[in-house]
């Protein structure tokens, strides 16, 4: 009982994470992505999904273990894959020398929108539309999560608004 007591919310927060992720790598959550953006100084930062992904997926294959290995029969082997992941993640965010983290040349882009937008914008122009975004109401943000070619005419009426 003292297992699901500790693991069962694990698991929940894990696989609501890793929803969240989902949406965001598929394109139908645009908010995190558009908050990156908004950062003043020197540096841009980019979307790196990989030590997300491999921490949320071990963390809830842990806690998925450690939640219901007494109601249902659960293979080590989820232990050990958990396990493996959150080494990976930790590898990466720690270990691994920069040049190879950020390399994103050879992977395709995921989302496409945000990858689009990189290309079609300017940095100043981004970080408007990210500003923008935050003062959209709910209804209208819901509305352009889901259609990107709305949101693409929407952020092309942002920058001719913004235009000096």
């Amino acid at each position: 009982m003292v297992e699901l007591f500790f693991g069962l919310p694990i698991f929940v927060l894990s696989a609501g994470l890793l929803f969240r992720l989902m949406l965001v790598l598929s394109g139908l959550h645009k908010g995190p992505l558009l908050a990156l953006f908004e950062k003043y100084g020197d540096e841009e930062n980019h979307l790196y999904p990989v030590p997300r992904l491999a921490f949320w997926f071990g963390t809830l294959c842990l806690s998925g273990y450690i939640a219901f290995y007494n109601i249902i029969f659960m293979p080590l082997v989820v232990v050990y894959i958990g396990l493996v992941l959150l080494l990976a993640a930790y590898l990466y965010v720690f270990w691994l020398p920069a040049e190879v983290r950020y390399k994103t040349g050879d992977f395709p882009p995921v989302p496409t929108w945000y990858h689009n937008l990189r290309q079609r914008t300017s940095r100043a122009e981004r970080r408007r539309i990210a500003y923008m975004w935050l003062r959209l109401p709910w209804r209208a943000r819901l509305t352009y999560n889901s259609n990107n070619r709305a949101f693409f005419a929407w952020a092309d009426l942002v920058i001719m608004g913004t235009v000096n």
